[in-house]
């Protein structure tokens, strides 16, 4: 429909075209008629041609009235090839006027479905999150419940607590990236790494109380989104305090064009080792700005490396940010 619609149109216009050079042209050759009647030495233009006789010969048109009985012939070839090469130009230019518009459309659907994609992704795996903290709340209290049935407990009503409160905070932080979703395109903000990394083991200290914890921060700044970087930094740290048995070690410093998160942590043999659920959303929610994750187990320690690009994290918000303006 589109190229039957584009093509109406050209024949319109070209024919405008030509009809407008035909009617430009006779007036042309009245002109130089009345100047061949005035004077009969009158030079005559290439497009034009007086005979005796009649001529049969192509692009000749016959031109009435006569010129003393002779037959007045002028030559379109000049209309014609102004015609067809306004014709070629249209083409050439709605050609690439076309390639340019389905190049483009092609570019913002393909953003849009990547950008559905990802949000469809992204909201399975807030789903997969909420379902595991939920059932390993379960899991404990069902534990505890249990214990409390046979006798009452003063440890089992402190797990109790403990849970309940760990379980609150995880489910704020949740509803806090759910409740955030839509703006964290354009929520950016000069972030200080290392307040942020003690803000979140603040949130812990109740967990750590018996954990042996050394920090090793440096001043580091990074321009992204909060809500998206603290909940990458919450789970990360998470992680190892849920699984370390005696120490933490965390790590933040510069190198090259990266800001690295390095966390070590020993492994309790007694807490069940997890789905990782956590790492893989951290990992999905550092994707679209670049960040790196590495992680092994090795010797009783869990390593984890994470790695910031500075210079595209900052292009990235930079860039979306004056798109959202």
């Amino acid at each position: 429909m589109l190229t039957l619609g584009i093509s109406a149109l050209n024949f319109v216009a070209i024919s405008f075209y030509k009809l407008s050079l035909l009617n430009a042209f006779y007036d042309k050759v009245e002109t130089e008629l009345k100047l061949i009647r005035e004077n009969k030495n009158q030079n005559l233009p290439e497009y034009f041609k007086i005979s005796n006789s009649i001529i049969n010969e192509k692009n000749w048109l016959l031109l009435t009235p006569s010129l003393n009985g002779k037959f007045v012939y002028i030559n379109l070839d000049h209309v014609n090839k102004k015609t067809k090469n306004f014709a070629l130009n249209l083409f050439l230019w709605e050609t690439f006027l076309i390639f340019a518009l389905t190049y483009i459309f092609y570019k913002l659907l393909w953003h849009h479905i990547r950008e559905r994609e990802e949000n469809r992704k992204f909201l399975e795996l807030i789903l997969l999150t909420l379902s595991h903290k939920l059932g390993n709340f379960l899991a404990i209290q069902k534990l505890n419940l249990e214990i409390l049935k046979q006798k009452i407990s003063s440890p089992a009503l402190d797990r109790l607590n403990k849970s309940y409160n760990f379980i609150e905070t995880e489910f704020k932080h949740t509803l806090n990236i759910i409740r955030n979703f839509k703006a964290r395109k354009i929520n950016v903000k000069n972030i200080d790494l290392k307040t942020l990394i003690e803000l979140i083991l603040q949130q812990f200290r109740e967990i750590l109380n018996n954990k042996k914890i050394i920090l090793n921060l440096k001043e580091t700044k990074l321009t992204a989104n909060q809500t998206d970087l603290g909940m990458i930094f919450y789970l990360l740290i998470e992680n190892a305090v849920k699984y370390a048995e005696k120490e933490i070690y965390i790590s933040l410093y510069n190198e090259a064009k990266n800001i690295v998160l390095f966390i070590k942590n020993d492994i309790n043999p007694n807490v069940p080792k997890g789905s990782g659920i956590g790492l893989t959303l951290a990992k999905r929610l550092g994707e679209r700005y670049k960040m790196k994750l590495f992680y092994n187990e090795k010797d009783g320690y869990f390593e984890l490396k994470c790695l910031f690009p500075t210079r595209k994290f900052h292009d990235f918000f930079t860039i979306n940010s004056i798109r959202n303006k």
